[in-house]
């Protein structure tokens, strides 16, 4: 990947990133803007997102839709039974999602430690 194709998610500020990937390989719940964003609610996204956030909004939305297992997000049900699912499971069960683990590398490379992590657990 050249460095032009990294530039909507490193939009992406460092504390969203890691609420994806603790969110995703974890089931920690995001904080309430990213709550918003997984769950397809705009008007909550809006009046919870700081202004860097709000700013990152097409970059989180860019990432999910190209990274993100279908499953964990779109819906307030998909968010909760992805959550419950992940914390009950182990990493290395997201090993089946390989556009996943490439979208964690592109937040590996962008310097994210958490990302490198969990990469390292999933295997």
């Amino acid at each position: 990947m050249t460095d032009t194709a990294l530039d909507p998610y490193d939009q992406i500020p460092e504390r969203l990133r890691y609420g994806l990937v603790h969110y995703f390989v974890w089931g920690f719940p995001p904080g309430s803007f990213l709550c918003s964003v997984l769950e397809n609610d705009l008007m909550g996204a809006l009046s919870t997102g700081s202004e860097e956030s709000l700013q990152a909004l097409r970059g989180i939305g860019v990432w999910l839709y190209q990274f993100a297992p279908r499953d964990g997000y779109g819906s307030p049900t998909n968010v909760n039974a992805w959550a419950d699912a992940r914390r009950q499971g182990e990493p290395s069960e997201l090993s089946r999602y390989s556009t996943f683990k490439r979208g964690l590398a592109v937040f590996a490379r962008l310097g994210d430690k958490v990302a490198t992590e969990a990469l390292s657990e999933i295997g």
